[in-house]
């Protein structure tokens, strides 16, 4: 694969456009969903390289869901309901990180409180 760009909604990276191709012929709608590894052994890179696809593909518009729970995997939404139902399950997950975060922060305070530690609590803000 090369570095070069193209595509009509955003420029992407042509792995990424591959990626998509391959999406829009195999994976349309949650039950045709496809596991990343799949996709890894498919164009032949890494994960890593698969998800920052991903975020290129989802900053140009493209309606890339995936499934949180078994059988897990990609697919391109095939309607409206789900990529509502997609976007549900990420505002939730986002929410617990949240709770989970705030938790670790109060835990870190107590324990550096009890320790004399100062802490810099603008490194535990989010940021804007």
């Amino acid at each position: 694969m090369t570095d070069e760009k193209y595509t009509p909604q955003k420029h992407i990276s042509l792995l990424a456009k591959d990626i998509l191709d391959f999406l829009k012929a195999n994976c349309i709608g949650k039950e045709n969903a496809v596991k990343i590894s799949a996709i890894v052994f498919r164009f032949e890179t890494d994960r890593r390289t698969v998800e920052l696809c991903s975020e290129e593909l989802r900053e140009a518009g493209i309606p890339l869901c995936s499934l949180v729970c078994p059988p897990y995997g990609w697919f391109l939404a095939r309607n409206y309901t789900e990529m509502e139902n997609w976007c549900r399950q990420i505002d939730h997950r986002f929410k617990k990180m949240s709770i989970h975060r705030s938790m670790a922060i109060q835990r870190l305070k107590a324990e550096a409180a009890r320790e004399g530690i100062q802490l810099n609590l603008e490194f535990f803000k989010w940021p804007n």
